[in-house]
């Protein structure tokens, strides 16, 4: 019988071990592929691709051709999969399943090539003298934040995962600006190492007497810091520029925390997303950046919306809400024009399961399901399922998983059946005979009783 899974627990199984922005990368995982568990044998693979692009320059024709020959089992430690999860249940109506599947493993390598390229080029800084540091990002208005930060109740800098957006808390630090960068759990034990990595850079590098512009960033844990929001208004109470990425939906509650939120329509699907920056904002009465980053190309990216808000703080908590959800609402609407019309730069897609509201679930008669199934097969009918809404996410604990991507229900199927679900989603159909022909007389079992869990994603020729 299949197993019905939590996508939330399940998914968050998965950030711990895949979503981090480390750079991950594996050996040639087309003839070495870690089983499920084996995290061992997966962080060697991370290693050893970790170790072959080092030993190449960035975006050298040897880098490059080294991503374009990643296959897609080796993308799958980079999110691969829960970037096809996520365009299909956004784009399903709208492009073909050939295209989405291209969509996904661009994504995924432009994801890799994104978090290399901020590594690359900051230890290329640390080398040079201070005379030679210049922002990544054209178009910033320096005076406009000198401006805001006059007012002394320091700025937020409210930006979103989409473009080039990993230098805007180092090119602030770099235009002379003091930041704090609101992260989660392993993004921030991440840049914790960075920060530490530049300077060792810096000291070995003796060029001349300047400190690294590293030193004025530091970092906030949300997620396990219980002092997070004390933390960050005391950043703003000292002049500061706090960062916070609007999409991570992070807090001290987790990713599917119910508190300081608001609810919204992107792309025809309902949201539930933080609001927590705001709300600090207007304790302390700071003002508001919001800073949208694009890629014009590879080499080249800028600051294409900059709009800022200095809010008078309301008097009451529903007003402080309603003033938060209508900033953070607008926020999220220009993310949505740019992700609608560059998906790949967009790259928490791989992360919209955790904001998106899946509404409620429907329980399956078991028995009535599987009696139709029987019913049908018996008729003579070919069953196939539903590729348009049927993905397969795999995980080094779980394995793989198939996810309605419209309600975000996971399914684990028994091994004896897993190669027959997969011919099934790839438009392969199955009838009686076939089942006799293929299957034991267990594995046929397993296989009506997997199709009654799954009845609403099976569809009969």
């Amino acid at each position: 019988m299949g197993t019905l899974l939590n996508m939330n627990s399940f998914a968050a199984r998965m950030s711990q071990r895949l979503i981090g922005d480390t750079m991950i990368a594996t050996d040639d995982l087309n003839t070495k592929t870690p089983g499920p568990g084996s995290a061992e044998a997966g962080g060697e693979v991370i290693n050893s691709i970790n170790d072959l692009l080092q030993k190449v320059q960035f975006d050298s024709p040897e880098f490059n051709a080294i991503l374009e020959c990643l296959s897609i089992q080796t993308l799958r430690y980079y999110n691969h999969d829960l970037f096809y999860l996520n365009y299909l249940s956004l784009f399903s109506g709208t492009m073909t399943l050939d295209q989405i599947a291209e969509l996904a493993v661009q994504a995924t390598r432009l994801r890799i090539w994104s978090s290399w390229e901020n590594y690359w080029r900051i230890m290329d800084l640390m080398r040079r003298p201070s005379s030679e540091w210049t922002p990544m990002l054209k178009g910033w208005d320096t005076s406009q934040i000198r401006r805001l930060l006059a007012l002394g109740k320091g700025l937020v800098v409210c930006t979103t995962h989409v473009g080039a957006y990993r230098h805007v808390p180092t090119d602030l630090a770099m235009l002379g600006f003091r930041v704090c960068v609101a992260l989660d759990g392993g993004m921030s034990r991440f840049f914790d190492k960075f920060i530490a990595h530049c300077r060792r850079e810096r000291a070995d590098a003796k060029v001349d007497a300047e400190p690294p512009f590293m030193d004025r960033l530091h970092v906030v844990n949300v997620e396990q810091d219980t002092h997070a929001t004390i933390a960050l208004m005391n950043c703003l109470r000292r002049n500061e520029i706090v960062v916070v990425f609007l999409d991570g939906n992070s807090g001290l509650d987790g990713i599917w925390g119910k508190s300081n939120k608001c609810s919204l329509r992107f792309l025809n699907h309902a949201l539930s997303v933080r609001t927590g920056a705001i709300e600090i904002a207007l304790a302390v009465e700071a003002p508001v950046l919001s800073v949208t980053t694009m890629r014009g190309d590879r080499t080249g990216s800028r600051i294409v919306s900059r709009r800022e808000w200095a809010p008078d703080e309301p008097r009451t908590k529903q007003a402080r809400r309603v003033t938060g959800c209508t900033w953070i609402e607008s926020v999220y609407h220009d993310l949505e024009a740019r992700a609608a019309k560059h998906p790949i730069q967009w790259e928490t897609a791989c992360l919209f399961h955790r904001w998106r509201d899946a509404g409620p679930r429907t329980s399956v008669d078991s028995d009535g399901a599987l009696g139709e199934v029987r019913d049908l097969l018996d008729s003579g009918a070919h069953l196939r399922l539903r590729n348009d809404r049927i993905a397969f996410v795999w995980s080094p604990l779980d394995g793989e998983i198939a996810v309605d991507a419209a309600t975000l229900i996971s399914y684990r199927f028994p091994s004896d059946i897993r190669p027959v679900i997969l011919r099934m989603a790839r438009e392969a159909s199955i009838d009686r005979e076939w089942i006799r022909s293929n299957l034991s007389y267990t594995a046929q079992e397993h296989l009506l009783t997997s199709l009654a869990q799954i009845r609403h994603l099976c569809v009969s020729d």
